[in-house]
This record gives C-alpha cells, sequence and structure tokens, in this order.
C-alpha cells in the first residue's frame, strides 16, 4: 500500500506507506538519517529489517512503514506492525523485542513537531486496525505530546549516563560514591583469584567464534532471571529473536560497531553483556549474570559494568541503558532517566469497546489485590 499525499507546508516533502523494505535505495538513505539524527539502537535501517525478517515475519505479522521523503532524502521512518490478537486488529512499532523505548526517526534539521504530527495523522488514517498500541513512548518525542489528551496505561523510564558531560573518570566516579567504587573493587579482586578468571572485551568481527555461544548462554540465563523475579520476557527463550541476535552481532557490513563484555571463568561465563557503539551514544542491548547462588554474593554483573563501562567512557558518548528501573541502571546514570509513557488507543467501535472493557478487568484486578 504506498501514498503520496504532498505533507500541508513541506514543500516538496511526501509521504509514502510501504509494505515491505527491499525498496531501491532505502537501506542508504535510512542509515543516512539514522545517523543525522542519533537515531536508538533499534532504530536502525539493519535492526529493523532483521527484527522484520527474524521475528515479525515470522508470526504472520504485516510492515506498514511510515516514510517522508524530500526528493531522494529520507526525512522521517516510522516502522509499525500490523498484527491479529484474537478478534481484533492492532498496530505497534516495529522493534526486536518490544521492551524498547520509542520516538520516531526524523531529520532533527526539518520541521520536527510538523513531520511526526503529519506521520500520526497518517497512520490514523491508513492503519485499518482497531487499536494502536504505543508502548514506552519517549517524553521528548513530539508524538508524546501529540498524545496529550490520551490516558497512559503505563509508565516507565529509561536511565542515560550523561557521559559527555564528565571531565574525566576520576570525576564521574566520585560523583557515583567512593563506597560503592571499594565494594565493587574487593568483588572484582574475589572474582580474579577465581582458578581462569578473565574480563574479555569481545570485537565479534575478530572473534565470531564465540558470539553464538555467549549469546546462547545470556539468554538462557536472562529467560532464568525473569522466573525467578515473576516477569514476562518472551523474547528470552525465543528462538527468532536469539538469531536475530546472533546474525546482526556478526553481520560484517553492520554500521554499528558491536562489543560484548564479559567475564569468564575458564570456558565458563559469570556475566556478559552486549553493547552497541552508535554514531552519538552507546547502548547496552541486553545482559545476564550467573544465576548460579555461589557467585551470586560477587555482583559479577556490577563488577562487570565497571569493566565495560571504563571501556565506553573515552568514547565521551552518553550511554543509554534502555528501559526500566533495574538498580544497577539508576546506579550509573545517576538517576538520570526519561519518563516514559504507555498508550492503547482506540481506533474504531470494537476497539473502544475492548478497551473500555480491558480498563474494567484491570481496576477489579487492582481491587481485588
Amino acid at each position: 500500500m504506498t501514498s503520496d499525499p504532498l505533507i500541508p507546508g513541506g514543500g516538496t516533502v511526501r509521504c509514502t506507506i510501504t509494505t515491505k523494505f527491499n525498496v531501491p535505495h532505502l537501506a542508504a538513505a535510512w542509515e543516512s538519517l539514522w545517523a543525522r539524527a542519533n537515531g536508538q539502537y533499534h532504530e536502525s535501517f539493519s535492526v529493523c529489517l532483521r527484527a522484520w525478517d527474524a521475528i515479525a515475519r515470522a508470526k504472520n505479522e504485516e510492515l506498514f512503514c511510515v516514510q517522508f521523503w524530500d526528493g531522494e532524502c529520507l526525512v522521517l521512518a516510522w516502522p509499525l506492525i500490523r498484527y491479529r490478537k484474537g478478534p481484533l486488529w492492532m498496530m505497534r512499532p516495529l522493534t526486536p523485542s518490544g521492551g524498547e523505548a520509542n520516538s520516531l526517526l526524523v531529520d532533527p534539521q526539518r520541521s520536527v513537531n510538523q513531520l511526526v504530527s503529519c506521520a500520526y495523522k497518517a497512520v490514523l488514517a491508513e492503519a485499518r486496525c482497531d487499536l494502536l498500541y504505543l508502548p514506552l513512548i519517549r517524553m521528548s518525542s513530539p508524538l508524546y505530546v501529540l498524545l496529550a489528551d490520551c490516558v497512559p496505561e503505563g509508565r516507565d523510564v529509561a536511565p542515560l549516563a550523561r557521559i559527555s558531560q564528565e571531565p574525566d573518570w576520576d570525576t564521574y566516579s566520585r560523583a557515583i560514591g567512593v563506597g560503592s567504587w571499594q565494594q565493587t573493587e574487593r568483588k572484582r579482586r574475589r572474582i580474579l583469584q577465581m582458578n581462569g578468571a578473565e574480563f574479555l572485551w569481545i570485537d565479534p568481527k575478530e572473534e565470531a567464534e564465540l558470539i553464538p555461544r555467549l549469546i546462547d548462554w545470556m539468554l538462557l540465563e536472562k529467560e532464568r532471571w525473569a522466573i525467578r523475579v515473576g516477569k514476562k520476557h518472551t523474547w528470552a527463550g525465543s528462538a527468532p529473536y536469539r538469531d536475530f541476535l546472533v546474525s546482526s552481532v556478526l553481520d560484517p557490513d553492520e554500521i554499528m560497531s558491536y562489543r560484548l563484555a564479559a567475564i569468564m571463568v575458564g570456558d565458563q561465563p559469570l556475566a556478559v553483556k552486549l553493547i552497541a557503539i552508535c554514531p552519538g551514544h552507546v547502548e547496552y542491548v541486553i545482559g545476564a549474570y550467573s544465576s548460579d547462588p555461589a557467585h551470586a554474593k560477587l555482583s559479577p554483573g556490577l563488577v562487570l559494568d565497571e569493566y565495560w563501562m571504563r571501556r565506553v567512557f573515552d568514547l565521551k558518548l552518553d550511554v543509554d541503558f534502555g528501559t526500566g528501573q533495574e538498580a544497577y541502571k539508576l546506579f550509573w546514570s545517576r538517576k538520570n532517566v526519561e519518563e516514559l509513557r504507555t498508550y492503547r488507543i482506540p481506533l474504531s467501535l470494537r476497539g473502544k469497546l475492548f478497551l473500555s472493557t480491558y480498563k474494567w478487568f484491570q481496576r477489579l484486578r487492582t481491587d481485588q489485590d
């Protein structure tokens, strides 16, 4: 499905809605926009394409990608997925896991608010679905302003370490707290006393043979952690998500630089973290630590964080820890967070009825608790 209305007041800018990614010159134009906009990890063309190919299309979901072009220059991209859930047709942003913070990829040198407003109106007009699900919308995004009349159903935060504003590592570490560093250092020394223990900073292009095994271990431990704390991470045990991660990290033509930080004791991991180095910032993608109770007291995840944060500090790029209020994210970000909101927007009578019933059950469950 494609349409080409002129954007009101947008000069030569045109809107295209497409159901495929194999459009001539789209990849280069998208990656150029992503770099100009300092886009998030999951907004790059390569990640969107793999999330579509490996995950969404495997579930028979439909691509609905809003693009604004000025001649051959892409100035906005908003990939969404149209899918069936019971009797409803729904739409949500295309992301690898569903837990990523969302905004729109838009050229910062353009009229951002106007472009985002037009993109949102295009979705409302062309979606052909009952419910628009917009999870984890950044409050800094113009999309949040457009949703001002909607009542959010959920809240979360996206912690961000402002490394670009820190003069040096010593100043940053003192701001976090000397006591915390002393405790971490004691645990690091205890880990290094274990036979065969080492800290690794892995470039996938140089040590590709390690990547599948470390990602498999990380996802297994992530699934175990989710069960322990009562969280639902359907992607952690998902083969398509695993294949998405492996193919992304091992792609020799990937525009991002991936790194895996790991603590290994012999050939056994204690903790593994996947990091994406983007043009304008660094992102923590996913990580896990050993579920063995004997290792828990050593806090291998926190110790590994200190290791990889030191490695990326010299880049002088801010570090995005993704979504969530986990203690380690708030620790490293010094509690600097961006607020996120989640919305469900009915687009049909059936959607309104479903949403009313859904909210009624939510209130009933809250009252019972």
